[in-house]
Formats: structure tokens, C-alpha cells, sequence
């Protein structure tokens, strides 16, 4: 599953805090905080050599 869904959900679905969810994925506070701002995460496609 990829990581925004997973911090999505943890959210809101499962009710934690955000800080709880950046603590457990050892990641930022504000780039949990940004992956729940994002309407709808967007992929990044790798540009062709």
C-alpha cells in the first residue's frame, strides 16, 4: 500500500493523531501533515532517458 494511503488512513480512519503516525513511520510531522493536505496524491512519472 503506498505510504499516503497508509498515513491517510491511520488518520482518519483509524482516529490517531498525525503525530503519532510521523513518530511510528519515523517521518516528518510536517510531511505527514502535507500528505494529509493533498486532495489526491499524485504520482510523479520518471522521465525518459
Amino acid at each position: 500500500m503506498d505510504q499516503v494511503h497508509v498515513i491517510r488512513h491511520k488518520v482518519h480512519i483509524e482516529g490517531q493523531s498525525a503525530r503519532r503516525v510521523a513518530r511510528e513511520m519515523k517521518l516528518s510531522r510536517r510531511t505527514v501533515a502535507r500528505y494529509l493536505t493533498v486532495a489526491a496524491p499524485v504520482r510523479r512519472e520518471s522521465s525518459k532517458r
